[in-house]
């Protein structure tokens, strides 16, 4: 008898099962249970993500990534050396020179290449501004039968392109006695233009027992040097324009020359040679 009602319950229980099944298979069931052929184009199914439910899945969608086209590296111009200017000359970087017409072409924009300044000060309130210069000095300088006054303003450059100016200030006073000036001696006019009117000293680089460097030139050709002659004492035999024969670093056989010194006129009183026109 035991046996029969459990089995009859078991019969029963299936029965249930099979009106569930039914009623579920008749349309009442959720969608999602529904088993759906997939697209060719449907994004491929995650098999059963971790935290979801059971039967429910995760839809994976593609990160479709357009590759980027890596672009032709830029040829880099390799870098030249044009051939110096300045070559057979002592000027430096800052200047340009040419030759023409048996002459040195020296252009600059006349700032000088070491610390200048302040400018404007109490003592002088005119700024460091460029300046356009194309001086004219003669590769063969002439001795003139008389010398002549050097004018106002430039009266030659030195090597780095700032003019030289005489010894007067614009009212005809010695500028190196009433003037003020940096710690290089140069300073600027009304019109912004820096200028030396006595030996520029961070640009002479004097040995003992030597003589003096070139600092420049004169416009009409000899060289400017600093305080120092042959053996490196200051020289004796000075003319009235600053300037002597005799041999120099770089004229061993001797030349006439100018030089630099601590008493009037400081740098050249007058051409000794023929200067050469200015363009002004």
């Amino acid at each position: 008898m035991k046996m029969k009602s459990k089995i009859m319950a078991l019969v029963l229980a299936g029965m249930s099962l099979i009106v569930v099944g039914a009623a579920f298979s008749g349309g009442a069931a959720p969608t999602a249970s529904a088993a759906v052929a997939p697209d060719a184009n449907d994004p491929p199914l995650d098999p059963q993500a971790p935290g979801l439910p059971p039967g429910i899945r995760r839809t994976l969608v593609p990160i479709v990534t357009t590759p980027t086209a890596t672009p032709a590296p830029t040829a880099t111009p390799s870098p030249t050396t044009a051939p110096s200017a300045n070559a057979g000359t002592p000027f430096r970087s800052n200047v340009v020179v040419t030759v023409s017409g048996g002459a040195m072409m020296v252009s600059s924009n006349g700032l000088p290449d070491h610390a200048a300044g302040p400018f404007p000060n109490p003592s002088n309130p005119n700024s460091i501004l460029p300046q356009t210069y194309l001086f004219r000095i003669p590769l063969t300088p002439q001795r003139a039968t008389t010398p002549s006054d050097t004018p106002m303003g430039p009266i030659g450059v030195a090597i780095n392109g700032v003019p030289f100016y005489n010894q007067y200030n614009a009212q005809r006073q010695d500028a190196v006695l009433v003037e003020r000036f940096d710690s290089c001696n140069g300073h600027p006019d009304q019109r912004g233009a820096y200028h030396y009117h006595q030996l520029p000293v961070c640009m002479t680089s004097d040995m003992p027992g030597q003589h003096s460097t070139i600092l420049g030139f004169a416009f009409d050709g000899y060289g400017i040097y600093g305080l120092q002659d042959v053996g490196g004492a200051a020289p004796t035999n000075l003319d009235t324009c600053n300037g002597h024969f005799g041999p120099t670093p770089d004229h061993p056989e001797g030349v006439y020359h100018y030089h630099a010194t601590t008493r009037f006129p400081y740098l050249l009183g007058c051409y000794a040679g023929v200067p050469a026109a200015q363009r002004r």
